[in-house]
């Protein structure tokens, strides 16, 4: 019996409700927040419009999907003698839960993934129309920056990931090392306003490297209370059967809000 299966990965970014063009040239943010007890709350809604068939360019259906998650600062730790921040994200939907940690730091550079972990994933069975939750773990064969196990489920990368680089102004420019080099840039300035708060922000977009075989294109928003915003379009995808034919044919994009955010 085939069974239809997306795998959707837990992002530990956050984001923000709506923006307003505001370019604002002298705008600076120096750090990220890094105290114990900040919380973010978010939306996670993920659009999957779905071609006519594997062969057409006819979008004739939509789906729509929304999960519900808190990011917080949970505590710090030492890990290979570095001083690291605790980054804990619980997603939610149908009742289940998804985790996942990040450990970070901040040095003379900016702020840097050292180390992460995740709980499961969770493969949804459009056929079905519900969530399996599944076992999962980072592969440790990077191919540009491997990560090693230091203990059950938690992988640290050989090089930490620069994953903002401050101070963040309007010409900032740097690429994050993971399995593949991602250059991003900021690109220009928004005003976001949530539950009566305005947060200036810079947007940052993220670029995969040509000939790599991904069509991924991400835009975060970034504000000195943290990444508040971010967008994905993951371009063309098929998902598949057990036996990895391909059944159906569709673009995904995915968009994360915010909800509230408290900075200790």
């Amino acid at each position: 019996m085939k069974l239809e299966k997306k795998l959707f990965f837990l992002f530990t970014a956050i984001a923000m409700i709506s923006c307003n063009d505001n370019q604002t040239d002298n705008h600076r943010i120096n750090s990220y927040p890094m105290t114990i007890g900040s919380t973010w709350t978010y939306d996670r809604t993920i659009t999957d419009n779905y071609y006519k068939s594997l062969t057409s360019d006819s979008i004739v259906s939509s789906d729509t999907l929304t999960f519900e998650g808190t990011t917080w600062i949970e505590k710090d730790t030492i890990i290979n003698k570095s001083k690291v921040m605790v980054f804990k994200s619980n997603e939610n939907d149908f009742s289940q839960t998804v985790t996942t940690t990040n450990y970070q730091l901040i040095d003379n550079d900016g702020l840097k993934l050292l180390a992460n972990s995740y709980s499961g994933y969770m493969l949804y069975s459009s056929a079905k129309k519900s969530f399996i939750k599944s076992t999962f773990y980072v592969s440790n064969k990077g191919k540009m920056n491997s990560q090693s196990q230091l203990n059950s489920g938690v992988y640290v990368f050989s090089t930490p990931v620069l994953s903002i680089k401050y101070p963040l102004t309007s010409t900032s420019e740097w690429t994050s090392v993971y399995a593949l080099n991602i250059d991003k840039k900021v690109i220009g300035t928004d005003t976001l306003h949530i539950n009566g708060h305005e947060y200036i922000c810079f947007k940052v977009l993220w670029k995969y490297p040509e000939g790599s075989g991904y069509t991924i294109k991400v835009t975060e928003w970034i504000a000195k209370e943290g990444i508040l915003k971010r967008e994905t379009n993951f371009g063309t995808m098929y998902t598949i059967d057990e036996h990895g034919d391909s059944l159906n044919k569709f673009e995904s994009i995915e968009c994360m809000k915010i909800k509230s955010v408290s900075i200790k």
